[in-house]
């Protein structure tokens, strides 16, 4: 946060300074994203890492999140750290997110629930400035660009109970309840010869994780109820790569005042190194005694172990991706990844995950993007998909129909608006989504907002002050 910081004040100290709004605003997100996370209730974060975040923000999520092969020169992509340098200015970028769902469980229908929180905060500029490289009467084939940010990687948050009645003992309720999850913090690098692509990025990874479970026996009279908590830190290095291929179809020389940019099909892969994170994990066994209307409880401790060290593995990933765009009229995305999630191990809570392929799709249209008569044909509108399987497997006991699946349908607009004369851009993306199997299962409604300020002003070389 330190260095994101820094960069964020030495600008708006020297240069614009309405965009000083714009920096309290991020430090205020930087500062505040650990702590002001809301919790869903959704049973399938109890498993591995939680719910896995999408890692493309709010400009991807309306294409389905499709991002392994897509990039513009405005909004960053921190899915495939080597189109930063596809930048043309610098972008500040931060989402939000609503979420309404419901969770069924065989057959019946549970209670609705709103939830939101806060889904990226991120910075990223090229290295050289646009209108510099307009005005070199030498063109270099080599562009830089670099990236900071912070998003989620995944989320816990669940909290329900069941009761059953025990011949001899009674009516017994089981509450569980888990919270939590896992950040990531990233700088990113990238490099374009002519036209190609490589960037990496390097990010810190980091949570905490807790799990309750408590065991209460209602119709004994001063039973000694049963709590359980474990609980665990995690944090380590991680390391990004990624490479892209763009070709565009148009010639220097040849001149289309309908398509001044050409017709370009880029292609992307990225993937990440074997990861091992450090845990340092607390479990605690307690049984508290109720003497009901006397106010005085016994508690006896079964079981209080403290920072115990772990390792933590997490798998690799590899991701493809392709696009065809018309620049600024059209564009067809698609992208692939799969991540072997058979290999997760985790010595602070061990479990057993399967392989996870997904697959994301979109496309947008703008109807005349240098309108001055209609704001609405100025307007980028895009729809998407995806599909995927989830890493746990959930289901009864010699089940077969366990596998969870999770696929939703994305639209979305991107609003241009110009400010300090300059034009930024405004994102919603909403997801219909499905997660589940025959037994349980979850229909969602997710509205993203996203906001990416641009400027062309950074490392602006003056010939006078």
């Amino acid at each position: 946060m330190l260095i994101l910081s820094s960069i964020l004040k030495a600008y708006t100290i020297y240069h614009n300074p309405m965009l000083r709004y714009y920096s309290i605003i991020l430090l205020s997100l930087c500062q505040l994203y650990g702590f002001g996370q809301s919790t869903d209730n959704s049973i399938f974060s109890r498993f591995g890492l939680g719910d896995i975040q999408p890692q493309s923000y709010t400009s991807f999520q309306a294409l389905g999140g499709s991002a392994s092969g897509y990039a513009t020169t405005f909004t960053i992509n921190s899915v495939n750290p080597a189109f930063y340098s596809k930048l043309g200015t610098t972008a500040f970028d931060f989402g939000l997110s609503a979420r309404y769902f419901r969770t069924d469980l065989n057959g019946e229908a549970g209670n609705s629930i709103w939830a939101g929180h806060l889904e990226n905060v991120a910075i990223a500029f090229p290295l050289r400035n646009a209108i510099n490289k307009s005005l070199d009467p030498i063109k270099k084939p080599t562009d830089f660009g670099m990236a900071f940010g912070i998003h989620q990687v995944s989320r816990i948050g669940y909290n329900v109970s069941s009761t059953e009645l025990i011949d001899g003992i009674g009516q017994i309720k089981r509450e569980y309840e888990g919270y939590g999850g896992l950040y990531k913090f990233y700088w990113g690098n990238s490099v374009k010869y002519k036209n190609f692509y490589a960037g990496i990025n390097a990010s810190y990874l980091f949570g905490r994780f807790t799990y309750e479970k408590n065991i209460l026996f209602s119709d004994i009279l001063s039973a000694f109820d049963d709590y359980f908590t474990t609980s665990y830190n995690a944090r380590g290095f991680q390391l990004d790569y990624g490479l892209a291929y763009s070709h565009n179809f148009k010639q220097s020389e040849e001149v289309d005042a309908n398509n001044l940019f050409g017709n370009i099909l880029t292609i992307g892969v990225h993937g990440m190194l074997p990861t091992n994170l450090k845990t340092l994990a607390d479990e605690q066994n307690v049984l508290i005694q109720d003497f009901g209307t006397v106010s005085i409880a016994s508690t006896d401790t079964l079981l209080n172990v403290t920072e115990q060290e772990g390792n933590m593995k997490l798998p690799t990933g590899l991701g493809f991706g392709i696009s065809y765009q018309q620049e600024q009229n059209w564009a067809v995305t698609a992208s692939f990844k799969i991540t072997p999630w058979s290999q997760y191990n985790n010595e602070a809570n061990p479990e057993t995950l399967q392989d996870v392929r997904s697959l994301q799709f979109g496309a947008w249209y703008t109807p005349d993007y240098k309108s001055y008569t209609s704001y609405f044909k100025r307007i980028r509108y895009k729809i998407g998909g995806f599909y995927q399987n989830e890493p746990a497997r959930i289901g009864l006991e010699n089940s077969e129909d366990d596998e969870v699946t999770h696929y939703g349908l994305t639209l979305g607009t991107q609003l241009p608006f110009v400010n300090q004369r300059k034009i930024s851009r405004a994102d919603i993306a909403v997801t219909l989504g499905y997660k589940g199997n025959s037994i349980i299962n979850e229909r969602y409604l997710n509205i993203k907002f996203g906001f990416s300020f641009n400027d062309d002003q950074w490392f602006l070389k003056r010939k006078y002050n």
